[in-house]
């Protein structure tokens, strides 16, 4: 199983970060499309919520798992990567000076590719999900 983590410090308050991780629709992203494809259970924050995403070119849809308020937010990816087994959590820490943001992602490969080349792929993805929150806060 491969996996692969990411932090990002951001000088911001966590509750603006939170806001923006939460905004399961992403309607402040100018370069993500998001589609509601279930609700999920708004009394659990949104827990059961499927949505596609659309970013980098590539499409995926991922099922939200649980959320703990102001702390995670545990993912699945359903489709979109040569992948299975992908779970992903995003940690907010608050620091003295602003907000880190913690991505851990776990997942198996489809194929025989090497590792390498598929966590490259989930690194740019992310790394662009995190460059769409850096501009939103400034």
């Amino acid at each position: 199983m491969a996996q692969l983590h990411i932090d990002r410090f951001y000088q911001t308050d966590p509750d603006q970060i939170w806001q923006l991780l939460t905004d399961f629709e992403a309607k402040k992203s100018k370069k993500i499309n998001v589609k509601i494809l279930e609700p999920g259970d708004a009394s659990k924050n949104h827990a059961g919520l499927i949505r596609e995403i659309q970013l980098n070119g590539a499409k995926f849809r991922e099922k939200i798992l649980t959320v703990t308020p102001k702390e995670s937010i545990e993912y699945q990816l359903l489709s979109g990567a040569p992948v299975h087994d992908y779970y992903g959590t995003v940690f907010v820490y608050p620091e003295r000076e602003g907000t880190t943001i913690r991505w851990v992602v776990t997942f198996k490969s489809n194929f025989p590719w090497p590792e390498w080349l598929i966590k490259k792929r989930a690194i740019k993805g992310i790394n662009s999900i995190l460059d769409e929150i850096g501009h939103s806060v400034k």
